[in-house]
């Protein structure tokens, strides 16, 4: 059970919860909704074998990027740095867990 991620699946629809509620963003809901069942997905599947984090790992990458982007535009840590800053991590765990699954082998 992958618990890191399911946790960083939380935090992303929190975000959006909040942006919805404090500036009425429909966006910011609809998308951590979907990133949301994205990130759940991946770790539901990366729970049941650990080689398998590719949708999990596209999903942080994509992230990643697109929080990272944002947080060039605007220079603001909270929301766009601090999305970015776990996504990376998280692309970082998952690809050090993967190496070290295939070390392993």
């Amino acid at each position: 059970m992958d618990v890191l991620s399911y946790l960083y699946g939380i935090v992303i629809f929190i975000g959006g919860l909040i942006g919805y509620f404090k500036a009425g963003s429909i966006m910011s809901l609809v998308s951590s909704t979907v990133i949301f069942s994205l990130v759940m997905f991946g770790a539901y599947l990366s729970g049941q074998t650990p080689r398998n984090v590719n949708v999990l790992l596209s999903v942080c990458i994509f992230v990643s990027v697109f929080m990272g982007f944002r947080f060039y535009k605007t220079s603001k840590f909270f929301p766009a740095g601090f999305v970015a800053l776990l996504s990376i991590l998280q692309v970082i765990r998952l690809l050090a867990s993967t190496i070290k699954l295939k070390a392993s082998q």
